[in-house]
């Protein structure tokens, strides 16, 4: 029986770097997409690892990272707890989200 692959998004933060882990050590494919990744985390995630600023990514650059991606299953764990430098809380929580609703 062939593996589902799952793409993660957020793949470097707490959350979606350990599930990425994991199912990695469980033999399963994955995509692991963030903005940044530690080199430590490069070299855990080895070719999974796909640096990209997905949050600001039009839709049809999203849809064309997730579709180049030949995924079954999409985690989302991109999330900021206030406004920063380098995302607002409404461009992650609304805006990038309804563009990944579209995809979906």
């Amino acid at each position: 029986m062939r593996r589902q692959t799952v793409v993660i998004l957020g793949a470097s933060g707490l959350i979606g770097y350990s599930l990425a882990l994991d199912l990695l050590r469980k033999q399963i494919p994955v995509v692991a997409v963030a903005r940044h990744f530690t080199p430590a985390q490069k070299q855990a995630l080895g070719s999974s690892a796909i640096t990209s600023p997905v949050v600001d990514l039009s839709r049809d650059a999203l849809w064309q990272l997730l579709g180049g991606t030949q995924a079954e299953i999409l985690v989302n764990c991109i999330g900021v707890l206030q406004d920063s430098p380098y995302a607002k809380t409404g461009d992650v929580h609304q805006e990038f989200a309804e563009r990944l609703a579209a995809f979906c």
